[in-house]
């Protein structure tokens, strides 16, 4: 089996687990910052997600991705690259 060949030939890694921000964390956030999340999502409520943005960080954009979960970019890449292309359009270059 092929799962099990890749599974004994590399080693494993540790996985890094997400943190939540603090409800200062999220308000302090800069305005030009863009949310994604799909609807779909497991992890997280993205309903939930969504809520607490909105009182805590109701200056940032926020874009939920219909047929997406946790793999936003796998399931719906060409939106995703779309949304961010047009987001970091509006962004001006780092001096």
């Amino acid at each position: 089996d092929l799962g099990y060949v890749g599974i004994r030939s590399y080693a494993r890694r540790k996985l890094v687990h997400p943190t939540l921000l603090d409800d200062d964390e999220l308000a302090s956030l800069p305005e030009r910052t863009l949310f994604l999340i799909g609807k779909n999502e497991k992890l997280y409520d993205p309903h939930e997600a969504l809520a607490r943005l909105e009182e805590h960080a109701p200056h940032i954009r926020r874009e939920v991705i219909e047929d997406g979960g946790h793999d936003l970019t796998s399931a719906r890449p060409e939106y995703v690259c779309a949304l961010i292309m047009e987001f970091a359009s509006g962004i001006a270059p780092v001096p």
